[in-house]
């Protein structure tokens, strides 16, 4: 970068200092380059000398916008604030240490961990944290587009010939639909998925890979019904509950705070910045409730007791006919 300047230095002399801007600017993009090669060297180096599961956990801990909830100010208007116990587990969670006051046993009837409370479909939370990231994506997308709509139904099936594997049902809904997003009248589906990467189907998978099968599911079923029929988008929304984002996911949240920045005259840093930070503290504070919350058993049964209520006879004694 400096090679000129030094050169003008040694013969003492600047009368023949000219600074060549293109030279200095593809040598700065080179010394860039080079130190992101070497960052990533380390990074590899790093990774290779952990064993694989502390391998795999700072892989997911060093994802883009995971690690968002620890380095953010406790804003109680945008919902960036937990509870003592909340941000405990948080941390016990990103660091992998063991959490205190868990039971050994789910209601469900198998042996309980953390891994296990984030997947048991007993008490509803896994169905929680899905609707609840919805309503905060639909929030966020409701900003910039229009017709914005929870839970569409898509139109049925006639005569229409799709793919293998393609879902037929003429009730499907997807989560989330909207207008304007891509371009002005263009309408744009949605379907969301938080997927557990530390579960049984996920755990031997690298993260590109698992990411990109669970898009590929989403596409599958649903994408050539939606091109052939709805003549619309489709973006599977996939993210983990680690926070990490799959690859369509990532690019839907930057093109949606582009909208933002640009409709609300803010830096798209910020912007950006600020959509990361919510949908992962959203789904922190769910991904928490599963670990915490009340399940209760699935073979406690509710006993109702018959009433008699003799309304001829209460009438008469009222002496109303």
């Amino acid at each position: 970068i400096n090679e000129d300047l030094i050169e003008a230095i040694v013969v003492n002399s600047m009368d023949q200092f000219l600074p060549n801007i293109s030279k200095i600017s593809k040598a700065k993009l080179q010394c860039k380059k080079t130190k992101i090669e070497q960052e990533q060297q380390k990074k590899f180096s790093i990774l290779s000398s952990c064993g694989e599961e502390l391998g795999r956990q700072i892989a997911l801990a060093s994802e883009k916008g995971a690690s968002s909830w620890l380095t953010s100010l406790p804003l109680k208007s945008c919902g960036f604030i937990l509870s003592k116990q909340q941000f405990h587990d948080s941390v016990k969670l990103r660091y992998n240490i063991k959490l205190d006051d868990i039971s050994g046993d789910c209601a469900c009837g198998n042996k309980n961990s953390v891994d296990h409370s984030l997947i048991c479909k007993l008490g509803g939370y896994t169905s929680l944290r899905h609707n609840h990231l919805r309503d905060t994506l639909l929030n966020l997308v409701d900003v910039v587009c229009k017709d914005v709509v929870r839970e569409p139904p898509l139109l049925p099936i006639t005569n229409e010939e799709l793919p293998r594997g393609t879902t037929l049902k003429n009730d499907a809904r997807l989560d989330i639909s909207c207008r304007g997003f891509f371009s002005a009248l263009d309408k744009t589906f949605l379907d969301i998925r938080v997927l557990h990467p530390n579960s049984q189907s996920n755990a031997k998978k690298p993260l590109a890979a698992m990411y990109k099968a669970h898009e590929n599911e989403k596409k599958t079923k649903y994408l050539h019904r939606i091109r052939e029929i709805e003549k619309a988008n489709f973006t599977p929304f996939v993210m983990s509950t680690t926070g990490g984002l799959a690859p369509e996911a990532s690019c839907f949240v930057k093109r949606l705070a582009s909208k933002v920045s640009q409709k609300l005259s803010q830096p798209y840093s910020c912007v950006l910045s600020y959509i990361r930070r919510k949908l992962r503290f959203e789904l922190l504070k769910t991904t928490l409730m599963a670990l915490r919350g009340f399940r209760k058993s699935k073979y406690v049964s509710l006993y109702l007791p018959v009433l008699c209520v003799d309304t001829t006879a209460s009438l008469n004694h009222t002496g109303k006919a």
